[in-house]
């Protein structure tokens, strides 16, 4: 299949997948969403004829990471061309496992409160000792954000996950731009490294220029916003303490979001809980915007050889 003309956006990417179902509101607002990735020419088996190739298509890299995670399956859409090197990768819903009993086991909130309050403290006291970024106060960090997690889960209360979608934005300046339609998308600045950048002067970078730029698509989307908050309130956030943290992509767990959703749907006379199985809800934490979005899978890309302006053109023929 020939690739849209008109754009110089390389990309190389790699598909996450969980298992796809529908309700009458996710198709509704994502009726649209059934590709995989962005079209590109045909693979050896695609059959026999190949379409002439432009330079556009010389510069797409319709290939995925060969990293596959949890059980995997062969692609569901065909429009992936099966060259290497790489293949899909299939992420799986995880199972619901009831939390390990333990000898500590939390009773209510407030000595879950008491816990976390204890870790920040010591947090605190590594940090002085050895210095904010040292790898002794790097470790108790992640110990305390482990803490919050599990005790979170543990008395059935949302919390982040951590989730790995092999893009890692700018900290300093992503811009991300989400555009949505019968697709959905966010493409931001990949982060590279500046080291003149300390986290209070983010600069403004020429969209005209090859900086490198990551997308990431979300596919069966219930809903999707971005905005407030920003980096310098996170900490003002309901998940603040319960696993969130800046610049990351997260997984929100026991989500209220879903919950609500949920709800709503309960209005269409054919509504069936069991099509909510598998929703997912996102969380990407950028320097002046928050992203959220409830959605089964992800795609991620990367574009290392476009400027902003010609990878939005390229999607915006796609979310149309």
């Amino acid at each position: 299949m020939a690739a849209r003309a008109g754009t110089g956006a390389s990309f190389e990417g790699k598909a996450s997948k969980v298992h796809a179902t529908s309700s009458p509101l996710a198709d509704r607002v994502d009726s649209g969403a059934r590709g995989a990735g962005l079209r590109g020419r045909r693979g050896k088996h695609d059959g026999d004829h190949q379409s002439p190739r432009t330079d556009l298509d010389q510069m797409l890299h319709a290939c995925c990471v060969p990293r596959t995670f949890g059980h995997s399956r062969p692609a569901l859409d065909a429009r992936w061309p099966a060259q290497t090197p790489g293949q899909i990768s299939v992420i799986q819903p995880e199972s619901p496992e009831k939390p390990e009993s333990r000898h500590d086991a939390l009773v209510d909130e407030d000595q879950r409160r008491d816990l976390l309050r204890r870790a920040e403290d010591e947090v605190r006291r590594v940090s002085r000792e050895y210095g904010r970024d040292s790898l002794q106060a790097q470790a108790e960090r992640q110990r305390q954000l482990g803490l919050e997690r599990s005790t979170a889960a543990e008395l059935g209360l949302p919390y982040a996950e951590r989730v790995d979608l092999e893009v890692t934005w700018d900290a300093g300046t992503p811009m991300p731009v989400l555009l949505s339609g019968l697709r959905t998308f966010v493409a931001f600045y990949l982060s590279v490294h500046d080291p003149l950048f300390d986290g209070t002067n983010p600069r403004v970078l020429d969209p005209h220029a090859d900086h490198g730029i990551g997308v990431v698509e979300f596919k069966r989307v219930t809903s999707v916003k971005i905005g407030f908050p920003n980096d310098e309130v996170l900490r003002g956030h309901s998940l603040w303490g319960s696993g969130l943290e800046f610049y990351s992509a997260h997984e929100v767990k026991n989500s209220p979001w879903i919950t609500e959703l949920m709800e709503v749907d309960r209005a269409h006379e054919r509504f069936d809980e069991s099509q909510w199985s598998g929703r997912r809800h996102f969380m990407l934490t950028f320097h002046d915007e928050t992203l959220e979005c409830v959605a089964k899978w992800t795609i991620s890309r990367t574009a290392p050889g476009a400027t902003m302006l010609e990878v939005l053109a390229r999607l915006s023929a796609e979310a149309l």
